[in-house]
């Protein structure tokens, strides 16, 4: 479990050392039936927008702490951190909620 932990860090921190920030538009929402510490797992597909790139969609399944949950709503827009040059990869979007 430590390991997963530790993985998704580095995944976290690489993101943010080599993305660009940016927005995206929540166009579809459905929960997996996953819960991860009580936080529901949900599979998201966004249309992701970073500044001098053009908009592209990618599908992403994200653990929302409930707290959180009402900023993923369908049509909310959220702050991202993305890597453009690699936009079929999930793993290279993050969600930016406050």
């Amino acid at each position: 479990m430590f390991w997963f932990y530790r993985n998704q860090q580095q995944k976290a921190q690489a993101l943010m050392e080599t993305g660009k920030p940016g927005e995206a538009t929540l166009l579809a929402l459905e929960d997996t039936g996953m819960r991860i510490n009580d936080n529901p797992r949900v599979q998201v597909v966004m249309e992701v927008r970073i500044p001098g790139y053009p908009p592209y969609q990618v599908t992403k399944a994200v653990t929302v702490p409930l707290i959180r949950m009402s900023q993923v709503q369908v049509g909310a827009v959220v702050g991202v951190m993305a890597n453009p040059a690699q936009p079929n990869n999930p793993d290279k979007v993050g969600l930016l909620l406050r």
